[in-house]
């Protein structure tokens, strides 16, 4: 009997500065989109007021959020790709803070 693969979720929150301008905060959002059309990449969901904590006493939302499913043998691939590195520095200052999980689902 042969194991699955292991499939790793990697999970992207950004918060963005509240004097961020709306172009920026944008053009983030578009360029980090690029991997919803690699072909090793699987559900891939995107969102906008992400609110990972039903709780109430951790009220802290996030203002856009993305998931997306990669084979184990992937990750590489991904955190390589010339693309996924090509955002510049001044888009990436848009952000106050980001939350990036990386979940082993075997």
């Amino acid at each position: 009997m042969t194991s699955p693969k292991a499939i790793v979720r990697h999970i992207v929150l950004v918060k963005f500065r509240s004097d961020a301008p709306d172009a920026l905060r944008q053009e983030l959002i578009e360029r980090s989109q690029w991997s919803r059309k690699a072909d090793y990449v699987s559900n891939y969901v995107c969102g906008h007021g992400v609110q990972p904590n039903p709780y109430p006493a951790q009220p802290d939302e996030w203002d856009w959020g993305m998931s997306l499913d990669m084979a184990r043998e992937d990750v590489e691939r991904y955190r390589d790709d010339p693309t996924h590195g090509a955002i510049p520095q001044e888009v990436i200052a848009a952000a106050e803070k980001f939350a990036i999980l990386d979940f082993v689902i075997e």
